[in-house]
């Protein structure tokens, strides 16, 4: 499963090849430069620290006398007469003097590692760029996939748990594609070349070596599946968290006018106890890795220096041979270790990974067919053909048929649940009928593109979202392209421009987040404003007049009645004002379409259009349906 989650980046990836391979050769210079430092432990331990070599060979006896012995010391004999010939012809090509080695030695070691820094930055320069773009591309995507999403998706998905996904997940994917992994590629070549070294050195040390050595990253293997599921926990715990931050900070005038911020601070107190909690199960399994491997890895040194000290007395073994292989062996078991940390955050980076694909692999419920076509212009109607749509098994449109004529203004009434949003938010498609369809001059809106369908459609909801920017640029969002003339036209048919140039910097102030350094009724006016600008054939208010008081509700609806004269427009409404300026009113209860007509036409009824426009009025005077 770890293997598999992690092929999924092959994708993003394959756009980097070329640097990769860059910074997988720099990584092998860097194994290279480690190993040539293993390597020249012999030199320095037998020419440099005891360069009277008849004092060691009367202690300990040359290996190549071992030579004539049968069986396994033949081989050892050989390879160490090859060895032998190797380092001669390197002496002779570099002109090695011996009494030198003093100052030739110690400065081969200095380039070594200069050669070694460099190309270390290098590779990290180069590998840690590839993680940090495929993080990007990563993010990028995933914002995508997720703003294309239709809006049962978002019902799912709570706006904390998405921000979790991109910010969060992808930050501990991070932590694996970022610099760790020109690190691995690293340790991998030098743990390679470092093999070599102890192998050539002496094969018996580095044989115990492949035994002994592996048994320290058992640990690692062993827990990594439980820093896996923690990690999970805690990644979920961590969208709790920013779900409860959204939804307080979001609702702060609710929580103060209720005095409950003693209540709200002890539940986010209690979501981050639980989180603490999941973070606590992965952590101790993450510090308990190094010290497990380090006793372990004690255990394995210990036995390896036994071994090696019964082959010196036995004079089976050279000792700079030893040293540079114990220093050879001790490297590779300190990149094991790393390895092991490595290890635990790269669990920890797949079950990341497993979350975030979970919201990639999330199909589409609104595509394009893949011989959409451009929407022609709007000159007939918009019908509801025997429309159903349920959702979490909950049928909220059973059946619903509706024309809306061009030109017509219809008003959508009933009880909160009827099912009205629902239906308008069929027409730009942000979702899609279960069964049934909707047409736009006989033609089923799910043949068009979906840009040039919502391209006909304007939209201005009960809900406003201003963004954080120039009131400019809020009211020409989705008409980059608009004048400063049609802008200052379409904020003065909204009966905005007034308190718009009242403001100390016209129409260039920068609104706060939300709009919320403006009333109420002027954020709204700046919705219609952006909705008249947009010129759509088609408007759709949801709720659009519900924030304004009377004086502005007044003026509002004059300038959309004379603006909506060649447009059609579905108005949902509750303020009996609104719903009387309407061509037609449609009255839905359980989200069927239960009477329709005019105003007079429904009271004479006595039906559930009457029931509603006898409640009582609202605080602003307006009766509300």
């Amino acid at each position: 499963m770890l293997v598999k989650s992690l092929l999924r980046f092959r994708h993003y990836l394959r756009p980097y090849v070329g640097t990769i391979l860059q910074g997988v050769l720099f990584s092998i210079v860097v194994a290279l430069a480690t190993a040539a430092v293993a390597g020249l432990l012999k030199p320095m331990f037998n020419d440099v620290f005891f360069p009277h070599t008849g004092a060691v060979a009367a202690a300990v006896p040359d290996v190549p006398a071992a030579a004539g012995q049968p069986g396994v010391d033949d081989l050892t004999g050989r390879r160490q007469g090859i060895l032998d010939g190797l380092a001669r012809q390197a002496r002779d090509l570099v002109g090695y003097d011996r009494s030198r080695a003093y100052i030739l030695i110690p400065g081969l070691f200095v380039l070594a590692f200069f050669i070694k820094a460099v190309f270390t930055f290098l590779s990290g320069y180069r590998m840690g760029g590839v993680g940090l773009r495929v993080v990007r591309d990563l993010r990028a995507d995933l914002y995508e996939h997720i703003q294309r999403q239709s809006l049962r998706f978002f019902a799912d998905h709570p706006t904390g748990t998405l921000t979790s996904r991109i910010t969060n997940d992808v930050a501990l994917l991070q932590s694996v594609l970022g610099t760790p992994l020109a690190e691995s590629v690293r340790l991998l070549f030098s743990l390679i070349f470092l093999f070599a070294v102890a192998l050539l050195l002496d094969w018996r040390l580095a044989t115990v070596c492949m035994v002994v050595l592996p048994v320290t990253i058992y640990p690692a293997v062993r827990f990594s599946r439980k820093v896996k599921s923690s990690t999970w926990a805690s990644q979920s715990r961590m969208a709790d968290v920013a779900n409860r931050l959204q939804a307080t900070i979001a609702g702060r005038r609710v929580v103060r006018s209720f005095n409950t911020e003693r209540f709200e601070i002890g539940r986010f107190r209690q979501v981050l106890d639980d989180l603490v909690r999941a973070d606590l199960k992965a952590l101790k399994y993450i510090v308990l890795t190094p010290p497990v491997i380090e006793i372990i890895g004690a255990l394995a040194m210990a036995s390896l220096a036994a071994f090696a000290g019964w082959r010196i007395a036995a004079g089976r073994l050279d000792p700079g041979d030893f040293v540079a292989s114990l220093a050879a062996l001790y490297w590779m078991y300190a990149i094991l270790k790393r390895f092991a940390r490595f290890g635990n955050d790269l669990t920890r980076g797949a079950a990341a990974a497993e979350r975030v694909f979970a919201i990639l692999d999330r199909e589409r419920e609104v595509v394009e067919a893949p011989d959409a076509m451009i929407v022609p212009p709007f000159s007939r109607e918009i019908r509801f053909r025997n429309a159903h749509f349920s959702y979490g098994g909950r049928p909220v449109l059973r059946g619903v048929d509706l024309t809306l004529r061009r030109g017509e203004k219809v008003a959508l009434v009933g009880a909160s649940g009827a099912g009205k949003t629902t239906l308008v938010n069929l027409m730009p498609r942000f979702y899609d009928v279960d069964t049934g369809a909707v047409e736009i001059d006989g033609v089923d809106v799910r043949r068009f593109t979906l840009n040039s369908l919502r391209a006909q459609i304007g939209l201005v909801t009960q809900e406003v979202i201003l963004f954080n920017d120039s009131l400019h640029a809020n009211i020409a969002y989705g008409c980059p392209l608009a004048s400063p003339a049609q802008v200052v036209a379409a904020a003065r048919a909204a009966h905005a421009h007034e308190f718009i140039m009242a403001l100390p910097e016209g129409y260039e102030t920068i609104l706060e987040e939300g709009g919320q350094s403006l009333s109420a009724g002027q954020r709204q006016r700046v919705a219609i404003a952006r909705a008249l600008l947009k010129d759509a054939p088609v408007l759709i208010l949801d709720e659009a007049t519900s924030a304004l008081d009377n004086e502005y509700e007044s003026l509002v609806q004059k300038a959309l009645d004379e603006l909506l004269r060649e447009r059609t427009a579905i108005i949902i409404a509750h303020r009996l004002a609104t719903v009387r300026a309407a061509d037609r009113i449609v009255v839905l209860e359980d989200g069927r379409i239960v009477e329709a007509g005019t105003h007079d036409q429904l009271l004479a009824r006595g039906g559930v259009y009457t029931r509603l426009h006898r409640l009582p009025v609202d605080t602003a005077g307006s009766r509300r349906l």
